[in-house]
């Protein structure tokens, strides 16, 4: 009995494995056979690029202006907040004026008095000139009246002056922008008591911006004014922005062995003072393997392309990655020049297919 069913066991066994070994042929067959068209390919060729070095900095106004009060007394109004873009000759800070305006009651009064002294010295002045020709007053009197005189219009003079000088102090209590910009800063409040030299409101002119940032003495002699450096904002993702150094510090900082360079930007639509990012300087040239961005597949944190050998099939190849720039992404291992790698179709494509013409 049991050798009965050892026999039909057998024969059936073998038609299974029969059958599977033709399936996974046929599929072997298959996939070897698979062609595709229209996938364009790249050469992979070595390329000269600059090697550069980055510095991170901020972007500031190129002109920013610190208010201040040139009078003392307490800040009335402030109808401006931060941000407000402003005008030049807008008011900004208003000052409460009533001990100028008394400043300037006493020195009108002050002018009157001395306008009105100036008439009697000059009138019996004029009387005593008119007498010594006739012997009738002395040279000591006449000189005395001239002295008077002139003594008297050096008062008046001196009341004028003291007139203009209140004056424009009542138009220091009114402080206006001396830019067009924005208020980037409020650095007092309404109530708040202003004085000579305080600083009270900051403005900055956004017609212009420029990144400051600090170079390491190494490559400082290299760097020259008018030089074209791209800035790399991080708020604006990869996008850059063109600049040209427009100032830069003679001499490093003996402790921090760096100096301060000013570059110029350009277009900077988008970009605010503020903005953090990194200026990048080029310091040299190297070879280095790039190939478009786009040619490159993501496989978890593995990169690869697909690269053509001579039969024109297709091969999943792991690359390591470097640098981007711009469209084209810089391939440290896995490809050597004169390989071809696809650069269409990716998503088509699997490992062993074939182009076909």
């Amino acid at each position: 009995m049991k050798i009965t069913r050892l026999l039909l066991i057998f024969p059936l066994c073998i038609l299974l494995f029969s059958t599977g070994c033709g399936k996974a042929e046929e599929s072997s067959r298959t996939k070897a056979d698979k062609k595709i068209q229209g996938v364009e390919t790249e050469e992979v060729i070595s390329r000269e690029i600059d090697v550069t070095l980055s510095a991170a900095g901020t972007v500031r106004a190129l002109t920013s202006s610190t208010l201040s009060s040139k009078v003392m007394g307490n800040i009335k109004t402030i109808p401006v907040k931060e941000g407000d873009r402003v005008e030049q000759g807008q008011v900004l800070i208003e000052i409460e004026s009533q001990d100028i305006e008394a400043r300037i009651r006493q020195a009108e009064g002050a002018l009157e008095s001395a306008k009105a002294s100036l008439l009697n010295a000059e009138a019996h002045y004029n009387r005593i000139s008119g007498l010594f020709p006739k012997g009738a007053s002395s040279r000591a009197q006449l000189d005395a009246a001239t002295m008077q005189r002139d003594s008297t219009k050096g008062m008046v003079r001196q009341a004028e002056g003291s007139v203009t000088e209140a004056r424009a102090m009542k138009q220091y209590a009114k402080i206006t922008s001396p830019v067009s910009g924005v208020v980037a800063r409020k650095m007092a409040e309404v109530g708040e008591q202003a004085a000579p030299g305080r600083p009270l409101m900051e403005i900055e002119d956004t017609r212009g911006l420029q990144f400051e940032t600090f170079v390491p003495e190494s490559i400082l002699p290299e760097r020259k004014i008018g030089e074209s450096v791209f800035v790399r904002i991080d708020a604006m993702g990869d996008a850059q922005v063109k600049g040209q150094i427009a100032e830069m510090e003679a001499s490093a900082d003996p402790g921090s062995h760096s100096a301060k360079v000013k570059i110029r930007l350009g277009e900077t639509k988008g970009v605010i003072s503020g903005m953090y990012g990194k200026a990048m300087f080029i310091i040299g040239k190297r070879s280095a393997t790039l190939v478009p961005q786009h040619a490159v597949i993501h496989l978890g944190q593995l990169t690869a392309v697909y690269a053509v050998d001579q039969d024109r099939v297709l091969h999943l190849r792991l690359v390591q990655t470097g640098k981007s720039m711009g469209r084209h992404v810089e391939v440290i291992s896995g490809l050597k020049d004169g390989e071809r790698i696809a650069v269409s179709k990716l998503n088509q494509i699997e490992d062993g297919m074939e182009i076909s013409e």
